[in-house]
């Protein structure tokens, strides 16, 4: 029987076409699959609850274009156009890398990603078996591609030959489907510039044949859209479209010089455009006509695009990035709004990619994110969108797993949640109150505080961690013994998560069997925690 989880408490922002979102929700997860969505709670057994504090749940980011292998360039070879940044940097880079680079790179992306909301990518580069290896590592879904190109005469042209093909034959025949569909492979053509009319057409047949989707750089630049036009008399969508490219479901990246005619052509073939903001505008590529596209009715997903051409994969920032931006150009507010970027970067981006994500909806994927709320850059909060478009970022999301894929994934718990409890007093003796935690946890758990090991406080001032620590009868030197917060400073928003980690690791390094964290709050209030070295 599959397991089944409940998440409770939480704000359910839904991104279905109706906009929804439910206040204190409850969500049931059976498998992979969300089974239920709605504010009464479910019957039954589960066999996890997850309380999620009030905080917002959503579906994962997805980022339908990027290049993760290339997180090794970061930042090099700054200053210059595509073309320079390409020929005289990024190429002569690439062709010294191999797959134990590959690996490296696209491992330290997927941290990144992951770290920061993403649970969806859309993937294009060489040695792309290497990629998929650490995909599936890491538990990420991707659409990967190896982004054909040809060179040749037309003449030579031969699939037996061509390196390309023979890359798509093997990563589809090895990788589609992989991980019960965590990976799927699609066909690529890297750009008309880097190839030309067997290649098109024969990964346009082989799409087709195998019911792949399709992966192209399309009109990222002035230069290259026109350069099109000059040798096709069409444009880089419109020539492509001659030969069949887009006869199957495809995503067009970039699209900056793409014209009115090419956006009615893409509505009809339901080809998706995926938007790169920040590397279109670091590079000087040019602003993509999003707006305008939408209105034409082509589907729009986002994408950082690769790290070297970005400088990181926040899709958060991206989301601000392209809202601002679009708003600013056109000179209205109302361009695009918070709701329409989200979109974008969830329901949409699912689209394009061919996948059920997106959404929080029974039969949907459950590839979802809890955005910590309970931060100052994200209080007040009067309207959930707003924020999460213009005010959050990447680091508000809270990283959790199961125990069964930590297992999976050869990670080993440093320390067991054992039980929290909170407590208040009078406000006008705040700071003391974790006197009555520590004494409501020892009742609670039957464990005396002698058994003890180590004390994390929260030091808001220095008399009241002395009174803390003299009316419970703790010995001094197992509080705070790396310093507390006057030594260490007071991490607004995330003090909690500092205090429980500085206790952890301590656990472990002297190998004491518990530790107790207390925290003073304002108004008089206080909570106590206790964990057990694993």
């Amino acid at each position: 029987m599959e397991e089944t989880t409940l998440l409770y408490h939480c704000r359910a922002l839904c991104m279905d076409e109706a906009d929804t979102l439910l206040d204190d929700a409850f969500v049931v997860v059976q498998g992979a699959t969300i089974r239920s969505v709605g504010t009464e709670r479910p019957t039954g057994e589960f066999t996890h609850e997850i309380d999620c504090g009030g905080n917002v749940l959503m579906p994962g980011l997805v980022n339908a274009h990027t290049h993760i292998p290339m997180t090794l360039l970061r930042g090099y070879g700054g200053g210059c156009d595509l073309q320079t940044w390409l020929n005289d940097w990024i190429f002569p880079a690439e062709a010294k890398l191999d797959d134990r680079a590959v690996k490296a790179g696209a491992g330290l992306a997927l941290a990144e990603l992951i770290a920061s909301g993403v649970t969806t990518i859309a993937d294009m580069y060489m040695h792309t078996p290497a990629i998929a290896e650490t995909v599936l590592q890491a538990g990420i879904s991707a659409n990967l591609s190896c982004g054909g190109v040809y060179f040749g005469a037309p003449a030579d042209f031969s699939p037996k030959t061509c390196n390309d093909c023979g890359n798509q034959i093997r990563l589809t025949e090895e990788w589609h489907g992989a991980g019960d569909g965590q990976i799927l492979v699609d066909a690529s053509i890297h750009a008309e510039y880097t190839s030309n009319v067997p290649l098109w057409q024969w990964m346009a047949q082989y799409a087709q044949d195998h019911k792949l989707g399709m992966h192209v750089h399309l009109s990222e630049t002035q230069h290259e859209h026109e350069a099109c036009q000059e040798r096709w008399g069409l444009t880089p969508f419109g020539i492509l479209d001659k030969f069949g490219v887009w006869n199957t479901r495809a995503i067009a990246a970039h699209c900056v010089w793409t014209t009115e005619e090419d956006w009615a052509g893409m509505a009809t073939k339901g080809v998706s455009c995926v938007h790169n903001p920040v590397s279109n505008l670091k590079l000087g590529s040019g602003v993509a006509w999003i707006p305008a596209m939408k209105k034409a009715g082509v589907n729009i997903a986002l994408g950082t695009d690769g790290v070297s051409s970005n400088n990181n994969t926040d899709m958060f920032e991206e989301m601000k990035f392209a809202a601002v931006l679009h708003n600013g150009v056109q000179r209205d507010p109302l361009a695009l709004l918070p709701k329409d970027v989200l979109a974008m970067a969830t329901r949409d981006g699912a689209k394009a990619l061919g996948r059920k994500t997106g959404q929080i909806a029974p039969g949907y994927t459950a590839d979802l994110i809890l955005v910590d709320f309970d931060r100052p850059a994200l209080t007040p909060c009067h309207s959930v969108r707003d924020n999460l478009v213009y005010s959050a970022n990447g680091s508000a999301v809270v990283m959790m797993t199961t125990p069964e894929k930590a297992a999976q994934l050869g990670l080993k718990p440093l320390a067991r949640y054992v039980t929290a409890v909170s407590t208040a007093l009078d406000p006008a003796i705040m700071g003391y109150a974790p006197v009555s935690a520590i004494e409501k946890l020892e009742k609670k758990t039957g464990i005396s505080r002698k058994d003890v090991g180590l004390f994390e406080l929260n030091e808001a001032f220095a008399a009241q961690a002395v009174a803390c620590v003299q009316d419970l009868h703790l010995d001094p030197e197992l509080v705070n013994v790396n310093g507390g917060a006057i030594a260490l400073g007071h991490a607004v928003g995330c003090t909690g998560c500092r205090i429980s980690m500085t206790l952890i690791r301590e656990m472990a390094r002297r190998n004491v069997r518990y530790g107790v964290a207390s925290l003073c709050i304002g108004g008089g209030q206080a909570m106590a925690m206790m964990f057990e070295l694993c």
